[in-house]
């Protein structure tokens, strides 16, 4: 692969296997895969239309299409080229698909969340999950070893977690849950042990914590709050197992141990920067367009930070922290408040206090922690891309594209700069 190059897509739809040897990309009804390393072509596969999303299958060796729009799923076989599965659930329709982490067994979600399809790729068989619960977030979470799935299930005035074995597709247990509301997602501990749900009120920020083996509530979290809008609106685990964070709609961040469950640390996000043990970037004023970007030093306090209004039909859309991720290492968490689009909080996790604070002209719309070293690289929607480490800020600029999305390949060798209809693949040693 040469420095740079330019491809046309569908939607941002551009991805690396896992193992960083292929990339796929979409292009209206076209899938192409390509090797990362000469950039050849290594094979285009055809769909019956556009294809609105596709996944890698966690071994590499498929890839799922799907098409929406007529309740389809294609599947194709980066071995075998001839090999072709079509999936269709004409009755329900598809809304979500996802692989089961054998690679050997498709998921879709019907539509209302009527129901998961469970389809084998090898014995061409179906199984059925009913009863489920329509949520916005994540209705169903794997194990990191893969060998049971756990689904939010609606059974009458109860939210129930249905535990089920991926090896059998059996129900293995049930728990019944009674928060103080509505699950509104889920997810495992880092040990595959216990569960955690948290709820959907924008009123309310709750997290509990159930053992699978014996059913029996382990964690129970409700801090206290002076707003009175402060529900969880992203849920994200650290690397390393030890912290649940969550992302409210009051604009902080609540981290949880995973020993008592509860709040260790509050990181709040106000639009009045008084610390001055952080470093301060702020971009300048360019004298024209074709002009590189650049940031400047703030060392005067305070700091205030530009915001928007809220909706008035979607008040909770420019509310809370819709950003949270962290790097590789685990040493800093990225952030960005929704009500102060434009700005990007970094937080050291060592000693829980903000780092940096980079603000832009124009709303941030993707950040992405480089797997390699603590480095973050940023877009707004524009043509130029900014990266921060603990040296500072650079900015790069391009002619051909305005960045709204980002992805690294997983050993930090490219990165992939998303502007809808095309992207273009960057070497590191440019950056």
């Amino acid at each position: 692969m040469s420095n740079l190059n330019l491809i046309r897509v569908s939607n941002n739809l551009c991805h690396f296997s896992s193992d960083g040897t292929l990339v796929a990309s979409c292009y209206n009804n076209k899938l192409t895969v390509r090797n990362t390393v000469t950039f050849e072509q290594f094979h285009t596969y055809t769909c019956i239309d556009v294809i609105k999303y596709f996944e890698w299958s966690p071994d590499n060796r498929y890839i799922l299409c799907a098409l929406y729009q007529h309740s389809t799923v294609q599947v194709f076989s980066l071995r075998n080229h001839d090999w072709k599965c079509k999936i269709r659930d004409a009755a329900y329709g598809i809304v979500k698909v996802c692989w089961s982490p054998d690679s050997r067994h498709i998921l879709t979600t019907a539509e209302f969340h009527i129901s998961i399809c469970i389809w084998s790729l090898v014995l061409h068989s179906v199984k059925y999950i009913d009863c489920l619960k329509e949520i916005s977030s994540q209705s169903l979470a794997f194990t990191s070893d893969g060998t049971s799935l756990a689904v939010v299930g609606d059974q009458g005035s109860v939210d129930t977690i249905f535990i089920y074995s991926t090896t059998s597709w059996l129900l293995k247990k049930q728990i019944p849950c009674v928060g103080p509301d509505k699950i509104g997602g889920i997810t495992w501990t880092r040990d595959n042990t216990a569960v955690c749900v948290w709820g959907t009120s924008l009123d309310k920020c709750w997290v509990r914590v159930y053992e699978v083996a014996s059913g029996d509530l382990i964690g129970d979290c409700l801090p206290p709050s002076e707003e009175r809008i402060c529900g969880i609106k992203t849920v994200t685990w650290a690397p390393s197992g030890q912290f649940l964070t969550l992302a409210c709609f009051d604009e902080k961040i609540r981290m949880l141990n995973h020993i008592t469950w509860q709040p260790i640390a509050e990181l709040a996000h106000s639009d009045v920067l008084l610390e001055t043990d952080c470093t301060v970037y702020q971009e300048t004023n360019a004298r024209s367009q074709t002009d590189k970007i650049s940031f400047q030093i703030i060392s005067g306090r305070p700091v205030v930070i530009s915001s928007v209004r809220e909706g008035l039909h979607n008040p909770s859309s420019l509310m809370g922290i819709g950003l949270s991720v962290f790097s590789r290492c685990g040493h800093y968490l990225a952030t960005r408040a929704d009500r102060m689009p434009a700005a990007v909080w970094i937080w050291n996790m060592n000693i829980l206090r903000i780092s940096s604070l980079i603000v832009h002209k124009k709303p941030v719309t993707a950040i992405e922690w480089d797997p390699i070293e603590p480095r973050l690289a940023i877009v707004c929607g524009s043509n130029s891309l900014t990266l921060w480490s603990k040296e500072g800020v650079t900015t790069h600029m391009f002619d051909q594209i305005c960045i709204s999305d980002i992805r690294w390949h997983p050993t930090g060798e490219y990165l992939v700069l998303c502007a809808n209809t095309k992207v273009m693949f960057m070497s590191r040693n440019l950056l």
